[in-house]
């Protein structure tokens, strides 16, 4: 209780100032969210004392309360609260039972021991209200108290139940209940509050979960063998864990068997790829012909192919083909294939892929109709055609859309003003008695401002200078508006659409989704193609005019997909331009393609699939690495790290994962089925870590026309502001983890490297293997750096960097820089540089934030960090600020994602939102991962991640998508650097000297190292590495002298050729743990003297000269008054490096000099060489 119960009690007393002057609590707008947030602990205080198959009793025991002197808030022990909007803010207690698959249980209380404590008032919890519509910035957030009239107006207690149960779901093989333990109830009518000291309560089982399992003789044998990273995750976030060893076989099988997934596009793939096959995209609707060589160059074995047994799919369906000339069983070099193809129609991608394979058996065919010339048929001049008008130009992340829509927008209107936007519609109807036309235009309503009123937006919509519409609808949702108009305002050609707003307003934008226009249409081929569609049941004879040539062709497919070909049919030549007659009988709905030969389409690209065998079950993996194949050699350094430290390790093309998951197809879902697969169906254990190598973008289909960096893409989803009618689509990585069970909780661990060049992968690794091979115990290590933007907004950003450094062990040193303490965008930009090239083991940003800075005023930009050079001692990140993680920016390279790819600089991994959460959300969770980080246990970065997930799910009931908008940047199987303080302490020296990084030395230095342990040292395990390369322990230039069995002393001897060189000794005790001291230095290939002062100038009775020498020599130093008269000689012999010689200011004959002004010079001799340096210093009284 001591130091939060002290914490709490200064803080509480501003906050009942502020409620005692806040005019009946309207509105706050400052340290509310410092008292929100500071106090959060995963430690519950409810034990259990009984578990059986058939129910839990635990008991819940309460210590210590505290309630403010003005009676607002209530503390108990170190619980959370529930954060609710407008609800009482009242502690709760929080913890994960696992339980059967499925099962439900009753609650009984058996004991309670309570207390009633009246003329009490419990302040409701502030809501966040938002008032910004820009997507990389949340700047004006303002937090408003609101009684919630429910609750405070009603005389009940709240909450209702004492106790509450929430069935989360599956962490991997646990099934997992949440028990909430209200342990204070609140009465706003009676100004009442009854605090539970004591509750002891059964949960027993109703129903037995899932009573049919699998036969365990032909189940996985998966739960023979655990995770080990995750046993250690369910020991510590589960209550029951231990007791729940003997029933975690039929567990994991009830698992198994509610969580199955077919993998069709698995199947296919298995029963295609060792057959002759080729993948053809296309990206537009349209007839397709592949050639002879097409095949050829696709690796078809030409010369013994039957053309018969070629087939055709989709997404794992047939599609029928027309193969000219496959009668004689033969692909001859004039034959070749007909095919009708769609382009892909997602948010994703227009590529679709095409699996053409050769079987055993015959493929399936379009069927050739023969030339049909009938007598009273219905000849129609025209058809109903519907234009489809679209542009995704402008992404809008915050807006709201249409389930399964895309946040692309084609036009953004502002208040009061118009765009005007044209639309082709070609070969319009002359009829003068044509039905009217019909067009439709989806617009969305955006809000910017901070009431939430919803608004009556109005627009004004002309055609061709004719006025269609005058329609008002209120709040920001979409209105699809549809109008009836006369065929004789349409132009042949293009028309003019003209939207205006008609509210002169700054808060209500209009957004262009898209138009469509359905009219009556000549039966006239446009460049040589008309597609059109008849669904009206009869005997039709079609006359199409104005093509080119008279070699055209009939493509037509009805309702239920048949699809027929027609090659043979009547053209009429009318001067240089050709009609087509065909006859056509009309059962249902009919669409027909009319073309001639040019334009016929040929494939994007074609080829055959490279075998992959993700499929097999034989498959094991403890870490799976999912990349981009630009990427793959360079990741195979990371692979071979990890296998060495006993993960076995795969590394996976996500080409690969397209082709075996989704029929070749791009889709983000493709990655999770293959975790999926990978997590039920490889070998155990299943997989415990991903890593993702690869950019992403929001960007799937490159609308923007940048430099697409969608290496491997992420999940985009709508995540909802708590409590605010407002929503930002945003990326989760977390949801590919989640396989198991649908929730949000991870299955496996994930990270990424969000990088777009090899290089960048490069940097990382080499960054990495320095990071993991540092036993070093460098103060660098103990150092926390914690930058916080001002208050302006009235945020409190340094409260809750205060509230966050108070959860750092009392053996860091803690540097905390403040943008309110130095009021200058560019000295604190210069601070932070320097502080982090200093060296910190962890870096926290609290404030608000964009996707490539720091706070408004820019404190840091990621083109500062080119000024970083804090080499390997790389903190890890923690951002408390909106979009700092944003990776799938489009255009721009967010924070994160640079600090991680930054060469021999940076940090080593990061955590931060891809979107903006409220600020609450951020702390919360991040005073969880803090309480990870610095625990005694060594933890994985990824463990330390799912641990802060369960503890944060398992106290805060309401804000579900904190999990899901965090990215893990980095690898999550690495080990948080801490230093060992049981570990051999290992100090080098250089010529006896102990040099500073970077220092100069002699070409042939004396280097030694002193070695003390609190165990025995382990002689043989002395290690030299010079420049990344060992020296064998046998090597005659490394001798080591004991001094006792847990000290001693390393020598050694070498020559060093010019340049930067990188020294690292090493020694492990009889214990295993390894110590290590590290030094880079430079070898000059001449003399130089560098950085000559004296300290200090002025002098008044001596004086230090200081000057660093490039390699070893003989140094003279004479003093002179200013008229030139020697005064006084020093002579030294001087090592390569840092030297300083004190002068008590006397002269020669001993005198002390007298005051003014004198000139020195330090002279560096080597052999016959010598250089010298004049300065000058002053003496005064």
């Amino acid at each position: 209780m001591g130091q939060r119960l002290l914490i709490f009690k200064i803080v509480l007393f501003a906050y009942q100032r502020f409620l005692k002057n806040s005019n009946n609590m309207k509105i706050l707008k400052s340290s509310i969210l410092s008292i929100l947030i500071l106090f959060t602990s995963a430690k519950g205080k409810t034990i259990l004392i009984e578990s059986t198959c058939e129910q839990f009793v635990l008991e819940s025991n309460i210590k210590e309360s505290l309630i403010s002197s003005s009676k607002k808030q209530l503390s108990i022990d170190d619980l959370n609260y529930i954060y609710e909007p407008g609800k009482p803010q009242l502690p709760v207690d929080g913890v994960l039972l696992s339980i059967p698959a499925n099962a439900k249980y009753e609650i009984i209380i058996l004991d309670e021991e309570k207390e009633v404590l009246n003329n009490i008032y419990i302040a409701p919890n502030p809501t966040p209200i938002l008032n910004s519509n820009t997507y990389e910035y949340i700047d004006n957030i303002a937090y408003e108290i609101i009684e919630d009239k429910n609750i405070y107006q009603a005389n009940n207690y709240y909450p209702e139940r004492i106790i509450e149960l929430d069935y989360l779901g599956f962490m991997r093989d646990q099934y997992l209940l949440r028990v909430k333990i209200n342990v204070a109830q609140f009465n706003p009518i009676l100004q009442s509050i009854i605090i539970y000291k004591r509750l002891k309560f059964i949960l027993k089982q109703v129903n037995p979960g899932i009573e049919k399992l699998p036969d365990l003789e032909k189940s996985n044998t998966r739960s023979k063998e655990r995770s080990d990273v995750y046993e250690r995750i369910f020991e510590k976030q589960i209550l029951n864990y231990n007791s729940r060893v003997e029933n975690q076989v039929s567990d994991l099988k009830r698992m198994l068997d509610t969580s199955s997934k077919e993998f069709g596009a698995v199947e296919f793939y298995k029963n295609n790829v060792n057959r002759e096959n080729a993948q053809l995209t296309i990206n537009e609707n349209g007839i397709y012909k592949l050639t002879y060589n097409d095949l050829e160059s696709s690796k078809f074995s030409i010369s013994t192919l039957n053309p018969k047994h070629l087939h055709l799919y989709n997404r794992g369906i047939e599609i029928p083909i027309f193969i000219y000339g496959e009668q004689d069983g033969k692909f001859d070099a004039l034959d070749y294939i007909l095919f009708y193809g769609e382009k892909n129609n997602t948010i994703f991608s227009n590529d679709n892929i095409y699996w053409l394979v050769a079987e055993e058996t015959n493929g399936k065919r379009v069927q050739q109709l023969p030339e049909i010339k009938k007598t009273n048929s219905i000849k129609p001049k025209v058809f109903e055609d519907r234009q489809h008008f679209e542009k995704d130009l402008l992404y809008k992340g915050y807006q709201k859309v249409i389930t399964g829509s895309d946040h692309w927008m084609w036009e953004e209107i502002e208040p009061a003003n118009e765009k005007e936007i044209d639309i082709l519609l070609p070969d319009i109807s002359d009829q003068t008695n044509a039905q009217n036309a019909r067009i439709n235009i989806l617009l969305y309503g955006y809000e910017v401002g901070s009431s939430f009123t919803y608004k009556d937006y109005q627009v004004k919509i002309n055609l061709n200078n004719h006025e269609l519409i005058d329609t008002t609808w209120i709040d920001e949702k979409e209105i699809e508006i549809t109008k009836q108009i006369p065929h004789a305002i349409l132009n042949d050609g293009i028309n003019k659409v003209k939207i205006k707003s008609l509210l002169n307003s700054n808060t209500d934008n209009i957004y262009v989704d898209w138009i469509e226009v359905a009219y009556s249409r000549k039966l006239t081929a446009s460049d040589n193609k008309l597609e059109f569609t008849y669904g009206k049941p009869g005997n039709y004879s079609f006359v199409i005019n104005n093509f080119s040539s008279d070699s055209i062709i009939v493509w037509q497919t009805s309702k239920a997909g048949d699809q027929f070909l027609s090659l043979k049919n009547e053209r009429i030549q009318q001067d240089s331009s050709f009609s087509l007659v065909f006859n056509s009988d009309i059962n249902d709905t009919t669409n027909f393609i009319c073309l001639t030969a040019n334009q016929i389409l040929t494939p994007k690209n074609m080829g055959s699939i490279n075998f992959s065998n993700l499929y097999s079950t034989s498959n094991k993996s403890d870490y799976i690495i999912i990349a981009h194949e630009l990427f793959i050699e360079s990741i195979y350094p990371l692979a071979e790290f990890h296998q060495k430290e006993n993960l076995s390790t795969s590394i996976i093309n996500i080409q690969d994962i397209y082709d075996e998951f989704n029929y070749g197809i791009f889709n983000p879902q493709a990655i999770k089925d293959f975790l999926q697969y990978a997590y039920y169906n490889w070998q155990s254990p299943a997989p415990s870590y991903v890593l993702l190598v690869g950019d992403a973008s929001y960007d799937y289909k490159n609308n923007l026309s940048t430099d697409n960096h969608n290496f491997v893409p992420t999940h985009l989803f709508e995540a909802p502001f708590f409590y605010i009618p407002a929503y930002s689509e945003t990326a989760s990585d977390n949801w590919f983890a989640c396989v198991s069970g649908d929730d949000v909780i991870p299955d496996i661990l994930v990270g990424r490297l969000a990088v777009r060049k090899p290089e960048e992968v490069n940097h990382f690794i080499m960054k990495m293997q320095r990071y993991c091979n540092d036993f070093t115990k460098h103060d660098w290590k103990q150092n926390v750096l914690i930058v916080a933007d001002d208050t302006q907004k009235k945020e409190n950003f340094e409260a809750l960097s205060d509230s966050l450094a108070s959860l750092i062990p009392p053996n860091y040193n803690v540097t905390k820089l403040y943008l309110r303490d130095t009021n200058n965008a560019s000295t604190m930009k210069d601070q932070i540089i320097s502080s982090i090239n200093s060296g910190n083991s962890l870096l926290c940003y609290v404030g608000h934030g964009g996707v490539d800075l720091w706070a408004q005023e820019r404190i840091l930009k990621v083109e500062h960090l080119i000024q970083l050079a804090n080499g390997h001692k790389l903190p890890f990140h923690i951002a408390f600020s909106c979009s700092t993680g944003m990776f799938q920016h489009a255009e721009r390279e967010s924070m994160a994602e640079a600090l991680i790819s930054a060469e021999n600089s940076g940090c080593i991994a990061a955590w931060a939102a891809t979107g903006s959460p409220f600020l609450h959300n951020h702390i919360i969770f991040g005073q969880f991962l803090l309480q990870n980080l610095f625990q005694s246990q060594e933890n994985t970065f990824g463990e330390m991640i799912a641990n802060t997930v369960l503890e944060y799910i398992s106290n805060f009931w309401y804000i579900t998508e904190v999990p899901l908008m965090y990215v893990f940047f980095g690898d999550p199987a690495l080990y948080f650097t801490k230093i060992n303080p049981t570990a051999p302490e290992v100090n080098i020296f250089i010529d006896n000297k102990k040099v500073v990084e970077s220092d100069y030395v002699a070409a042939e230095p004396l280097i030694t190292a002193e070695i003390n342990a609190l165990s025995k040292i382990n002689e043989n395990s002395i290690r030299v590495v010079i420049d990344n390369h060992p020296l064998e322990s046998a090597d005659q230039r490394i001798e080591y002298v004991p001094i006792e069995k847990t000290s001693g002393t390393v020598l050694y001897q070498d020559s060093f050729e010019a340049g930067t060189h990188e020294l690292r000794i090493i020694a492990v005790d009889s214990t295993g743990a390894t110590g290590e001291d590290r030094i880079t230095f430079q070898v000059a290939e001449q003399l130089k003297i560098l950085n000559v002062l004296n300290y200090p100038n002025p002098m008044q009775s001596s004086t230090n000269f200081t000057y660093t020498l490039t390699q070893p020599a003989e140094v003279t130093i004479k003093i002179y008054t200013i008229s030139g008269r020697l005064i006084q000689t020093i002579r030294d012999y001087s090592n390569a490096s840092f030297n300083i010689i004190e002068w008590d200011g006397r002269d020669g004959d001993g005198d002390r000099i007298a005051n003014g002004v004198y000139l020195y010079k330090v002279i560096a001799k080597q052999g016959d060489k010598s250089i010298g340096c004049v300065e000058r210093l002053v003496k005064i009284k």
